[in-house]
């Protein structure tokens, strides 16, 4: 692989570049390595993929769970549409969650979703409320 090496760096657009990456736990050299990417694409759009840091590849996993979760609890007939043969989770079934849980349901899209992390808590009132393990919704084991 190429190597780059830039001198004399405005001391604030360093700081923002630490700043995002320590955001998205990648090191300084990780997340510029991304930011290139992201600004020269490649032609060949295999060529593409972005890999994601351990916090982000954390979330997209938790997200599936609870989609995971959200479906069997409409086969079980959660969700209105459960009725109809649609297990998919709908925003209604996400309002109707974040009812339960008395939390957001914009909340629960964007960790469904992996743009937001599930937290301990979340995760144990998911548990009091369905019986789904706290420990698998937030690790995959349990």
């Amino acid at each position: 692989m190429a190597k780059i090496q830039a001198r004399n760096v405005d001391d604030a657009l360093f700081a923002r570049i630490e700043q995002s990456a320590m955001k998205n736990e990648r090191s300084v050299e990780g997340e510029i390595r991304l930011a290139l990417a992201r600004l020269y694409p490649a032609t060949d759009p295999s060529q593409n993929i972005v890999p994601l840091s351990m916090r982000e590849r954390w979330q997209q996993e938790t997200g599936q769970r609870l989609r995971w979760l959200l479906q069997r609890l409409n086969e079980d007939g959660f969700g209105t549409r459960a009725r109809t043969g649609d297990v998919s989770a709908s925003v209604a079934d996400y309002v109707r969650l974040g009812d339960q849980l008395s939390t957001s349901p914009g909340l629960l899209m964007d960790i469904a979703e992996g743009r937001a992390e599930m937290t301990p808590e979340m995760a144990g009132a998911l548990q009091s409320w369905c019986g789904a393990s706290g420990d698998w919704l937030l690790s995959g084991e349990g």
